[in-house]
């Protein structure tokens, strides 16, 4: 079982059946670039369009072109200079546009080869525990299928392998969170520190009891924990293979094994840290402000000449200036997309599918530990080294 397809769990009366963690909500969109021009204009998920319908400004633009419409039948409002005092601010706002999205867009392609960079470490781990207790089984602790430690070995496994799905499931659950605490104008008085613990709540912790990856000890202790959460995982592996492998005894592969672990452990770190800071500094906010300034005036300058324009036909001056707006407004609302990668925005990663592959990769590698007897005895019809 890797996530619950469609299905409601719970964790002590919670309940969760629409998230997009269990199934319940829409992914990124899927679209083949060789799609025809009729297929692509069909689409309505993942264009622009409800980026900008959704915005208020997108309508207090039209409000304002609608109103300079009624003041020009009434008092006949003058021309302006189109290419002065619409020519060089719209120029400026095109530079500061392109900018702005360039950063965003690298950020986005930064964050995403993190979370590959991610979903690799993870794999590893999972390879690395195969081999630790594929040598285990042939030493005394695992020789009989017991130990003294853990129950068989496939528990010990999985509590193993178990550790780091966690974590990187924990990681990408807490960047998801919602910025809940703002002002009477929507300002953010507090914004979400994973470092300090933030970010995590009641559903998804649910979501992992189901998955067998957290015990109900587990969940109380990493709620409790006030730092970076999926770091907590990691060192219970890791403190649990060092009473296995016994890394003191250095004449044994065992101790080159748990090394091997320490450092896919430091990189898991490394990567994760490196998202969540990555996630904390998006383009400064001055930069934001001077775009969002220009944006209000550049379209304002535009309603009024549009007014001029198409004096005699108000439906095409509202069409024109809405697809106008609509798309200067869309460049922006798409690099604001892009510079906050992880949700369940239609730009956004997919990492539940990411963490639902890792973890049936990880169930369907673990249970083909070890060679079949039947392999042994197999051989190619080619050998070119002997034929």
């Amino acid at each position: 079982m890797g996530l619950v397809e469609g299905k409601a769990t719970t964790y002590k009366g919670v309940v969760v059946s629409n998230s997009k963690w269990t199934g319940g909500a829409e992914g990124q969109v899927q679209y083949d670039p060789q799609e025809s021009l009729l297929a692509i204009f069909s689409r309505w998920r993942g264009t622009v369009l409800p980026l900008v319908l959704k915005k208020w400004m997108f309508w207090l633009l039209i409000m304002v072109h609608v109103a300079l419409l009624f003041a020009n039948e009434a008092y006949n409002l003058p021309p302006m200079d189109v290419s002065i005092v619409i020519g060089l601010p719209a120029s400026l706002l095109i530079f500061l546009t392109v900018f702005y999205n360039g950063n965003c867009y690298t950020r986005f392609f930064e964050l995403w080869g993190h979370t590959c960079e991610l979903t690799a470490i993870v794999n590893n781990w999972v390879l690395q525990t195969a081999f630790i207790f594929e040598e285990l089984d042939l030493e005394d602790g695992f020789a009989d299928g017991k130990s003294a430690k853990m129950e068989n070995m496939d528990d010990a496994m999985w509590t193993t392998a178990r550790r780091i799905l966690s974590a990187m499931q924990m990681l990408f659950m807490a960047l998801d969170v919602d910025i809940e605490e703002v002002d009477w104008l929507g300002r953010p008085t507090k914004l979400p520190n994973l470092m300090e613990g933030d970010g995590m709540e009641d559903e998804e912790y649910a979501i992992l009891k189901e998955q067998g990856l957290l015990t109900d000890e587990e969940i109380a202790f990493v709620k409790a924990y006030p730092g970076f959460k999926c770091q907590v995982p990691i060192k219970w592996a890791l403190n649990e293979l060092r009473e296995l492998c016994k890394p003191e005894d250095r004449t044994k592969n065992q101790a080159k094994n748990y090394e091997a672990m320490q450092e896919i452990a430091a990189n898991f770190n490394k990567t994760a840290v490196l998202i969540v800071t990555l996630m904390q500094q998006p383009v400064p906010f001055v930069y934001f402000h001077v775009l969002k300034l220009m944006m209000m005036i550049v379209n304002s300058l535009i309603a009024y000449e549009l007014v001029n324009i198409f004096a005699d036909s108000w439906i095409i001056s509202i069409s024109v200036f809405s697809v106008v707006a609509a798309m200067l407004l869309g460049l922006q609302e798409i690099a604001g997309a892009m510079a906050d990668p992880f949700g369940t925005d239609d730009t956004d990663f997919d990492t539940h599918r990411i963490c639902h592959d890792a973890y049936m990769n990880a169930v369907a590698y673990l249970k083909a530990n070890g060679n079949p007897s039947w392999l042994k005895h197999s051989k190619p019809t080619k050998n070119p080294l002997r034929d």
